[in-house]
């Protein structure tokens, strides 16, 4: 039997999902004062910025760097989230092309005696970073990524140089797929302030969004997978594999786009077409790095990455490294593991050779998800035909991507629902 209050009851709200997104959102929902129970299928809270700690070495889930002007750095500092850590150097780093290294310009000096550029190219590249920040990347919407590298630049080299720097900064290889206006958009993002690497890893942040959200009274329902959720006289129904059945005034999907898809199928949602954006990562704890002035190295002719997070953050034991060693996937693309590792280990045998003997411990994660789903047209965060509903995720923002798309469409969302709860009179709660 339903027994209804009197008073006005508080509006309660499910998070289904618990990584960055569904964590911010439900820290943010409770402590504007709901009720908020947020709902994660695994054992732990965190998904893909969960950190293992392996032999005192820190490995995040593939290389994780939080861009310093973005939305997640922002609303992490509001949310009271410590970020302790620091910029990687600029000076250190290395540009690899046909198997040799040549120095990544990081100050003017360096570019003046770059051996790997030419002095027409030099004079075009200081222009372009001049006048990158006012390059308005709305105008770029008609545009793959690849045909604005094209017309960016003539020469090879810089064109080269110029696709490495979007690979990194989006973590996405196959730039015909990818949209200019958030290739612009995430590459200026990271050249304007630089990005942070973490201290004990991203495994920080979810430690303490976590610690947040009980302080606010927020409930946490581990290892409960959501089967489905539906709309009841005026509230939110969700079933659980807890075989428990529970109603909300609202509800906010945090999930990747094929399980939100899933829940929603009912619904016949308009979602967009795309797919989902992987990379290799080899994670390595080494005792020392046998050319220690090398911590940063980014292919030219292949899309490969190292760099020596622990030079920035603590993220090893003292005096020894933690080291991400990444590649970049296509879509298609084809290989087994173990020749893909060979490649790798050939790759970082030009930047720390004799890396074997000092290696202490490793992780190798072949095939990692990096983007869920790399939408090929903007994904509306609220879904006005369904009142009380709102999604959030790495595909749900048509501005940025990685963790700066999941919070920011997690703020969105937030402020969609709050709006929405802000115009109940009369509350169809049941306790």
């Amino acid at each position: 039997m339903k027994n209804y209050s009197t008073e006005k009851p508080i509006p309660n709200v499910a998070v289904i999902g618990g990584g960055l997104a569904g964590l911010s959102s439900a820290t943010r929902l409770s402590q504007s004062g709901y009720q908020v129970t947020l709902y994660e299928k695994s054992n732990t809270l965190g998904g893909r910025a969960k950190t293992a700690n392996i032999s005192g070495f820190h490995f995040n889930y593939g290389p994780h760097a939080l861009y310093r002007g973005g939305s997640a750095y922002q609303t992490l500092e509001l949310l009271g989230v410590e970020l302790s850590g620091a910029q990687p150097s600029l000076t250190k780093n290395y540009l690899s092309f046909e198997n040799q290294l040549y120095v990544l310009p990081g100050n003017l000096w360096q570019l003046a005696t770059s051996q790997f550029f030419s002095w027409q190219e030099k004079y075009h590249l200081v222009r372009w970073l001049a006048n990158s920040q006012q390059i308005d990347a709305n105008h770029l919407n008609h545009l793959s990524a690849s045909e604005w590298v094209s017309q960016q630049f003539h020469h090879r080299r810089l064109k080269l140089w110029l696709t490495a720097l979007i690979r990194l900064a989006t973590y996405v290889n196959d730039l015909h797929t990818l949209s200019a206006e958030i290739a612009c958009r995430q590459l200026q993002l990271s050249l304007r302030q630089g990005v942070l690497y973490l201290d004990e890893g991203w495994q920080k942040l979810v430690t303490e969004l976590t610690k947040n959200f009980k302080h606010h009274k927020g409930e946490i329902k581990c290892k409960t997978a959501v089967s489905s959720i539906q709309p009841v006289d005026g509230l939110w129904q969700v079933e659980s594999s807890s075989q428990k059945v529970a109603r909300y005034n609202a509800i906010l999907l945090a999930l990747p786009y094929q399980e939100c898809k899933k829940l929603l199928i009912p619904f016949k949602p308009d979602l967009p077409t795309g797919q989902s954006v992987h990379g290799v990562s080899w994670e390595l704890g080494l005792s020392h790095l046998p050319k220690p002035k090398r911590l940063f190295a980014l292919g030219l002719d292949n899309p490969y990455y190292f760099s020596v997070h622990s030079a920035s953050a603590h993220l090893a034991p003292k005096s020894q490294h933690t080291v991400h060693v990444a590649k970049y996937l296509t879509g298609d693309e084809q290989g087994s593991a173990m020749e893909i590792k060979q490649e790798l280990e050939e790759w970082l045998d030009t930047i720390q050779p004799g890396w074997k003997s000092a290696l202490i411990t490793e992780r190798f994660l072949p095939k990692m998800k990096i983007i869920s789903h790399l939408a090929a047209i903007p994904t509306a965060v609220f879904l006005h035909k369904l009142p009380g509903l709102a999604v959030a995720g790495d595909w749900c923002s048509d501005k940025y991507l990685l963790c700066d798309a999941s919070i920011e469409s997690a703020n969105e969302a937030v402020s969609k629902l709050e709006s929405y709860l802000a115009t109940l009179t009369n509350y169809a709660y049941a306790s």
